[in-house]
């Protein structure tokens, strides 16, 4: 018997497996730009993902297509209009079961990079103002199809050490 809690998730036929937001704000104090990792995983091939990012004061910054590419810089991922070409997989394993051959095969993350985007005029974070930023993305299969939409907050902020300051 099982002795413990047991869950089962459901993922879609496309997924995205890992997500890093990296906000920098410019020398000014008043510019910014946010980079966009995203680790893509399941039927790749042909995935597009649309980016929003909106402050509540701010209105809508962006709203469109990522531009998807190789974090190596290798190829561009997109076919046309920010599409990605089928992923890699890899063959985690085979058995040899009643004369036949049963292959297994799991989709790995496929780890790509958009262009930056940059902003004109973004509002600081602080502990007195959290000013967020709603960056909502969806993912969506190679016809459209929409399998996730994922919001998440971020905000601009620099942190340093300085001349032996902070």
């Amino acid at each position: 018997g099982i002795f413990r809690s047991v869950f089962l998730y459901g993922k879609p036929a496309l997924h995205l497996e890992d997500l890093w937001l990296q906000p920098e704000l410019s020398e000014d104090n008043k510019s910014g730009s946010l980079n966009i990792r995203l680790g893509l995983s399941g039927r790749t091939e042909g995935a597009q993902v649309r980016c929003r990012i909106a402050h509540k004061r701010q209105g809508v910054l962006f709203d469109g297509m990522l531009e998807l590419e190789q974090e190596s810089g290798e190829k561009p991922l997109q076919t046309e209009r920010g599409r990605m070409p089928q992923a890699r997989q890899q063959e985690d394993h085979a058995e040899q079961t009643g004369g036949q051959r049963i292959q297994e095969r799991q989709a790995q993350a496929v780890y790509v990079r958009a262009q930056e985007l940059e902003f004109p005029s973004v509002l600081l974070w602080s502990h007195e103002t959290p000013e967020l930023y709603e960056v909502t993305l969806t993912v969506m299969t190679a016809d459209g199809q929409v399998t996730e939409v994922i919001p998440y907050r971020t905000g601009f902020r620099r942190f340093a050490l300085k001349d032996g300051l902070m």
